[in-house]
């Protein structure tokens, strides 16, 4: 059986020819208190279908991430990356949404699009855990950047190093 980077590159390279599909790659980050880790499972409340369901209301379709791993129940990350593919007619929709500015005659409707994506996941949370303190946001997920990148770019195959850091609390806080 191929590996899943051939598969992923086979797919991507026929999905350019026959629709004029768009990668974009999304680097966020995310405070994992209350969520079942990153990998999307049933009747659980994960990052990936956090991320998922936040673009199916924009894509108005069902849309799948390729993202960078996974994580357990509790875990935070900072600089996770997922990828996600649009068509030639989103991308267009998305980069007439972005907004003008002065650099709008310069940017190419990949820029736009991605500058769209990046301010509708700049910042989102499910708050599904009680802290007492309403100022405290559990299950943020918060966008860092979001590119265009090449249809072969994967997300977890793609990294050029990846970096855990474990705290081990001993005692109370």
């Amino acid at each position: 059986m191929p590996h899943q980077r051939d598969r992923n590159a086979r797919a991507s390279a026929s999905s350019t020819i026959e629709d004029g599909t768009q990668r974009f790659a999304i680097r966020f980050s995310f405070d994992g208190t209350t969520y079942q880790g990153f990998q999307s499972q049933p009747y659980q409340n994960t990052i990936q279908d956090q991320l998922e369901h936040r673009l199916r209301g924009l894509l108005k379709r069902h849309v799948r991430i390729i993202a960078w791993g996974r994580t357990d129940t509790g875990v935070h990350a900072q600089g996770a990356v997922a990828t996600v593919d649009l068509t030639k007619d989103e991308v267009e929709r998305f980069a007439k949404m972005a907004g003008k500015d002065y650099l709008d005659e310069t940017n190419s409707n990949e820029i736009k699009a991605a500058r769209f994506l990046f301010s509708v996941l700049k910042e989102f949370a499910c708050n599904t855990g009680f802290t007492g303190n309403p100022q405290v946001r559990y299950g943020s997920i918060s966008s860092k950047a979001v590119v265009a990148v090449p249809l072969d770019f994967d997300a977890r195959y793609s990294a050029l190093w990846k970096r855990y850091v474990y705290y081990i609390c001993s005692g109370s806080f």
